[in-house]
């Protein structure tokens, strides 16, 4: 069973969540599967598609005049989060500098 707590703790949200989850199973769909797959509002369901397309966790490609969402491998989410670990532990050294020293 998926543990979809675990998708919080990455940035996805309930609904972003559902539509990722649901482009895995049926694979490159439409809005409108997706929609009636999740139960979502329209209004809902596009808004979380584009902020799904702005982190990178899925994408598209234009057929006529619809779009077919794609949801990306699991496995680049987690190089994803990987990359961004990396970037902030670079980051600490400088982190460091900018603590005030506790005082008693």
């Amino acid at each position: 069973m998926i543990n979809k707590e675990l998708f919080k703790e990455v940035g996805f949200t309930d609904s972003e969540t559902k539509i990722y989850l649901a482009l895995l199973e049926t694979g490159p769909t439409s809005a409108g599967l997706i929609m009636r797959k999740t139960e979502l509002q329209n209004s809902v369901l596009h808004r979380n598609l584009q902020r799904l397309i702005e982190k990178g966790f899925i994408s598209y490609v234009e057929k006529g005049k619809r779009r077919i969402y794609q949801a990306v491998e699991p496995q680049q989410i987690i190089r994803d989060i990987d990359e961004k670990k990396a970037n902030f532990e670079k980051m600490l050294p400088e982190l460091d500098l900018l603590k005030k020293p506790f005082e008693k």
